[in-house]
Order: structure tokens, then C-alpha cells, then sequence
């Protein structure tokens, strides 16, 4: 079997319009495969999610992020990292079990990076300091969230994007 080989694999939460306006971006002058786990989200107005799409994806689920399985979703990406494969992995979060699957395969498959676009650690500091154990570097959206980054992870590499 030959595999479908990428430059980045992105894996987010839905195609919510200021991602979607980056991967085009990022397609320019790389190949990248987006998985969105799901089309919508019950907390986001329809039109959140309308932008044309000019990059391989694939959505998990048709249901609201909120109302999607995760085990099944993660079940799904398996299949999809089974048939390519990607030298740099990027999650866009640490609360669903989908990411966590994706941190743990991504050991044997490529480097893996987090996209942090939240800069609380609250009741889950364990579980945020065992994600980052997985990664090799973050992609964090400002100062604040580098400073919490640190935090939890002195010598994991930072990336400030300056936005989302």
C-alpha cells in the first residue's frame, strides 16, 4: 500500500473561518491534511463555519462538536494516520480525547506541536504537564500563554503566533 505523504497534518475542533483562512495560507507552500472533528458547534452561529476550503480534510462528524463521540472520532483518525503519513503533527487543544489519541500516536509517526490558544491551567495542571511532556513545541497565541506554557514545561519550545 503507498502511502498519501504531508508536510503537516492539523487536527482542530471545527472549520471555524480564521483557521480555515490559514491553512489556505499554509497550502500555498505546503501539503497539509486538515481532520475536523466535527462541521459545527452548537455554540458558534452557523456563518463561524462558512469559508472555502482549498486544502485536503476530512470532517469526522456531522453532529455539534458538543454532541460528537470522541472514542468514535478517535477510531476515525486512527484509520485515516494508518493510510499517510507526516513529518509534523498539530493539535489545537488539549480537551478532547481525540487530541490526546493523536499526542500518543504521533510518538511513532512525527513531531508533534500544540496549538495553545487558552492561558488557564485550573484544575487540569496535571493533565496540561503530561500533554506537553508529549510534544516538542508549542505554538501559543501571546505572552500570556507562553508565560503559563513555562509554567508547566521550562525546555518545551515556544512559538508565539501573535493570534490564532
Amino acid at each position: 500500500m503507498i502511502k498519501k505523504s504531508y508536510d503537516l497534518l492539523f487536527v482542530t475542533h471545527i472549520n471555524a473561518f480564521y483557521k480555515v483562512n490559514l491553512y489556505n495560507e499554509i497550502s500555498k507552500n505546503k501539503k497539509i491534511f486538515v481532520i475536523f472533528l466535527s462541521t459545527k458547534s452548537s455554540i458558534r452561529q452557523g456563518d463561524f463555519c462558512k469559508e472555502h476550503i482549498n486544502f485536503e480534510h476530512v470532517f469526522l462528524s456531522k453532529d455539534s462538536l458538543e454532541e460528537s463521540y470522541g472514542f468514535l472520532n478517535s477510531l476515525k483518525i486512527l484509520n485515516i494516520l494508518i493510510k499517510f503519513k507526516c513529518s509534523h503533527i498539530l493539535i489545537n487543544g488539549w480537551d478532547r480525547l481525540e487530541f490526546w489519541i493523536v499526542a500518543l500516536l504521533s510518538f511513532f509517526k512525527a513531531d508533534l506541536s500544540l496549538v495553545c490558544e487558552s492561558h488557564k491551567t485550573g484544575k487540569y495542571l496535571v493533565i496540561k504537564k503530561i500533554m506537553l511532556a508529549l510534544c516538542d513545541s508549542v505554538f501559543a497565541s501571546g505572552k500570556m500563554h507562553r508565560a503559563m506554557i513555562r509554567k508547566l514545561n521550562r525546555k518545551i519550545k515556544v512559538y508565539i503566533t501573535n493570534g490564532v
